[in-house]
């Protein structure tokens, strides 16, 4: 496959408490190459920039590491990816690292510029990357057309999300009993490589088409919450990533 030349887009949102909305950070690299980088490659942008800093450990701390990030995809002539966080102080170090480093080079890519804009919060959301479900037995969650089982996806989210938002707030009395989603459309089932301790072997995700999350003022902070985290497991390597739903947009 011939190279080519193309714009990097990465676009990194996080949420403000102050106005309720989400702010991005767009990242711009040109360079030439069609091949999409593995998310290893992806994640280690990411703790590259956190090295020195007060979240160097991130990497080798037990608890939920509170950032996501999305498939690497080509648009318009170019190509993006998106990284989300609850950690206002992972975003600021991610920004600053990158911001000093304009020609930065990133495989077949150079950094060009970065800057920030501002998206609204929503609760009618779409996938960017495969959500992760691990089920009994540590078999990842997966879906056949003739057993869809919808209940049991929106469970497991919700339950594995409670425990980390308790974390996350320190309200160890927080719950949710009522389903997390009032409308869900499965996109596809799909297959993903992954390398960790050092053994290969593919995890099973889904894309969805459109996630709603059900409308309850009670619960928009978690909403919003759960919109920078990303659902699921396996978010810090790219899984889980959830973006705002557009129509006629592109689903990944």
């Amino acid at each position: 496959m011939r190279n080519i030349e193309v714009t990097l887009l990465v676009e990194i949102f996080f949420y403000s408490n102050d106005n309720m909305h989400l702010m991005r950070l767009q990242f711009l690299f040109r360079g030439k190459g069609s091949s999409r980088p593995n998310k290893h490659a992806i994640q280690g942008l990411i703790y590259k920039s956190l090295q020195g800093t007060n979240l160097s450990d991130l990497h080798d701390r037990k608890h939920a590491k509170s950032f996501t990030f999305s498939d690497w995809f080509f648009v318009n002539g170019g190509a993006t990816f998106h990284l989300s966080s609850s950690d206002a102080e992972l975003i600021d170090t991610v920004l600053s690292y990158y911001s000093e480093r304009i020609g930065l080079e990133f495989l077949d890519y150079t950094l060009e510029w970065v800057q920030k804009y501002e998206v609204k919060k929503t609760r009618v959301l779409r996938t960017g990357s495969p959500i992760v479900l691990a089920d009994k037995e540590d078999k990842y969650l997966s879906f056949k057309r003739k057993t869809l089982d919808l209940t049991r996806f929106d469970q497991l989210i919700r339950e594995k999300a409670i425990l980390r938002y308790r974390e996350y707030t320190g309200d160890a009395t927080f719950t949710l009993k009522q389903p997390l989603f009032e409308e869900l459309e499965l996109r596809r089932e799909v297959p993903v490589p992954v390398k960790i301790g050092g053994k290969k072997f593919l995890v099973i995700g889904s894309t969805w088409n459109k996630l709603v999350l059900r409308k309850d003022l009670n619960f928009r902070d978690f909403y919003a919450w759960l919109m920078e985290e990303g659902i699921g497991e396996k978010r810090s390597l790219g899984f889980g990533y959830l973006q705002p739903f557009r129509v006629g947009g592109k689903h990944r």
